[in-house]
């Protein structure tokens, strides 16, 4: 692939984010300035969201409507699930790894702020994208618990981080999809792709022959 969710040749799992989250994303705290951590806290509620969003669409699911496919080359909940909290902890690994060095001298910081273009290219349902090898469905949880199990203490993890005491404006990377970007923007890519799976879920469970 060429990366970790860089536009490319799809993998069957290609979708976009709801544009619900965007409401969220836009609001700041009172006195905030754009560069200060705590404009990441407004994003605790959309982590929230999502993460109930995604459990909810898993919940109570029979072990036929679990694994079922649409076609062959098409993903099922099982693997959507599982390429969500697999991509959990890898994404926050990028962000946690650029907290640790400052931006260049010379790196203006206003220019890695894309948060607008991510949630437009997000909830563009007609852009695919590649999953990395890491992160392709290879039935590594045991069982639905496992997966859901595995998500919820991922997400958790992300929560801590975000409720941390980090700059998310003043630390950056490479991102194979949207270039450079500052660690808030990668925290809402993080949100999105789990929507962006969940929407996915609710698109298996569309199908005409889906198991009732």
């Amino acid at each position: 692939t060429k990366g970790l969710f860089a536009r490319g040749r799809a993998h069957p799992h290609h979708g976009a984010f709801a544009e619900g989250g965007a409401r969220h994303r836009r609001r700041r705290v009172a006195d905030e300035d754009d560069h200060g951590h705590d404009a990441l806290r407004c994003e605790q509620p959309e982590l929230e969201r999502t993460r109930d969003k995604f459990l909810k669409s898993v919940e109570g699911l029979s072990e036929a409507q679990w694994n079922y496919k649409a076609a062959p080359e098409k993903w099922s909940i099982a693997q959507c699930a599982e390429h969500i909290a697999a991509a959990e902890s890898l994404i926050r690994g990028a962000v946690e790894k650029a907290l640790t060095a400052p931006l260049p001298a010379d790196q203006d910081a206003a220019a890695l702020v894309k948060d607008e273009m991510i949630q437009k290219v997000i909830v563009d349902r007609s852009k695919k994208f590649s999953a990395p090898e890491p992160l392709v469905p290879t039935n590594r949880f045991e069982s639905p618990a496992a997966a859901v199990d595995a998500f919820r203490k991922e997400r958790a993890t992300t929560l801590k981080l975000a409720q941390g005491d980090s700059d998310f404006r003043a630390h950056a990377t490479q991102h194979p999809g949207f270039g450079m970007l500052d660690t808030y923007g990668w925290m809402l890519f993080l949100s999105g792709h789990t929507e962006r799976h969940t929407l996915q879920i609710e698109e298996v469970k569309a199908n005409a022959d889906y198991p009732k």
